[in-house]
Parts: C-alpha cells; structure tokens; sequence
C-alpha cells in the first residue's frame, strides 16, 4: 500500500501540466463521464454547469500540488516521528495523540505550509480559466507581465480588469474631445 501511494506522488509530482491536462481532455472526450470538455459556462447562466466546466481544470491543475504536499507531509511526518524528542516522549508514557497533536503536527506544520503556500500562489498567479474574451483581454497583459504573477500582482491584475471597460470608455471619450 505505503509503495502504491509512493508511486501515484511520484507519478503526480513529476507528470507536467500540460501532459496531464491533455490525458484528461482524451479521457473525458472519449468516455462521457459527467464533466463538460473546451467549454466554459458562466455561473449565471447555469451554476451547475459551470461547476462542470470548471472542474476538469481544476482537477488538472490542483493533481500536481496534491501530490507535492502529500510527499511533503509523509517526510516531514517522518522526519519528526524519527526525531530524539518523540522517543523520549513515548518513553515518557504521553498519550499517543497528545504526541500527535502537542508534537508532531506542530513540528511537521512548517515545511507542509512553506509547500503548499508557495504551490498555492504559484498556482493563483498563473491560471486564467474563463470565458474566451476575458481570456483574449489577459493575452497582452500576459506578455508584458510574464507568465507567473505573484499574489499582490494577480490581485491588481483582477482589480484592473474589473474596471476594464469604463477606463477604456473615458479614454476613448477624452481622446475624442481633444481633436
């Protein structure tokens, strides 16, 4: 079992993106199985639709992350249940899940957050999934700024794109009155 589950986060954390993504558009292209492929719904027209379509990005992009936290928290895990304190602890008589939360959580907690925050803000900074024009507004935006944001960046990214179309409508209005 503890090999097979080796495996599958070697597989997930070494599998690019991009090869992944493809195998599950095959994959759900061929067999109908529930989620909508290379078409975006929006949320107001149908949430449960847009639930579908979202999803199979989603999956694709989140495996990797899943895979590399996992591996992360089994050695950490590891790492600390290996550490003198925790002999000397079970020596001690503690409960084995006082041990468990007071001591090998709390000492296993640091490299799992340090991996999965920046997993989480590469992934934040660096996948657009919508409806193609918003997806076409972010292509100039994506070649100025570069391929991955950080947070405080996505975050003024998004804000600009909000107020999009009334920047342009005033430009385009005070670029009229000075001619």
């Amino acid at each position: 079992m503890q090999g097979g589950a080796r495996l599958l986060g070697a597989l997930g954390a070494g599998t690019p993106d991009f090869v992944l993504g493809t195998l599950l558009v095959y994959v759900f292209s061929v067999w109908s199985l529930g989620l909508t492929v290379g078409d975006y719904v929006p949320f107001a027209a149908d949430p449960l639709g847009n639930l579908r379509s979202m999803a199979l990005p989603a999956i694709t992009l989140s495996l990797h992350g899943i895979a590399l936290i996992l591996r992360t928290t089994r050695d950490a895990v590891l790492v600390v249940l290996g550490s003198p304190h925790i002999t000397t602890a079970v020596a001690r008589g503690e409960a084995p899940g006082r041990l468990l939360r007071r001591q090998v959580v709390r000492n296993a907690a640091l490299p799992v957050l340090t991996v999965t925050t920046m997993y989480f803000s590469a992934l934040m900074g660096g996948a657009v999934i919508g409806a193609a024009e918003l997806i076409d507004r972010l292509r100039t935006d994506f070649r100025v700024l570069g391929g991955t944001l950080d947070p405080h960046a996505a975050f003024l990214l998004q804000r600009g794109l909000r107020t999009h179309a009334v920047r342009y409508r005033e430009q385009s209005r005070a670029a009229l009155a000075l001619k």
